[in-house]
C-alpha cells in the first residue's frame, strides 16, 4: 500500500490547507478582475505604468509594487545594466 506510512492529516491541518485553499481562491478572483478590466488599473496600479492592454493571464495581473524582488530590485543602488569601470 502506498503512502500507508504517511500519517493522517488533524483538525489543525486541515484547517491550514483550508484556508490556504480559500486565500488562494481570492487571489484568483483578484487577478482575474483585474486581467478582464472589471477593476480598474488606477485601483490597483502603485507604479502608474501598469497597462491593461499588455496582459495576456492571470499570473501578469501584478504591479511591480507588489512583487517583492521587484521593488527590492528597483531600490538598489546596484544595476546589472551598469556598465563597469574594469
Amino acid at each position: 500500500m502506498a503512502n500507508a506510512d504517511e500519517p493522517l492529516a488533524d483538525e489543525e491541518w486541515l484547517k491550514r490547507y483550508n484556508e490556504e485553499v480559500k486565500q488562494n481562491e481570492e487571489l484568483e478572483r483578484m487577478l482575474q478582475k483585474r486581467l478582464d478590466g472589471t477593476e480598474h488599473v488606477d485601483s490597483w496600479c502603485l507604479c502608474g505604468n501598469c497597462n491593461r492592454v499588455l496582459l495576456q493571464n492571470q499570473s501578469e495581473c501584478y504591479c511591480c509594487n507588489e512583487l517583492d524582488a521587484c521593488k527590492e530590485a528597483m531600490s538598489s543602488d546596484v544595476s546589472a545594466s551598469r556598465p563597469s569601470n574594469n
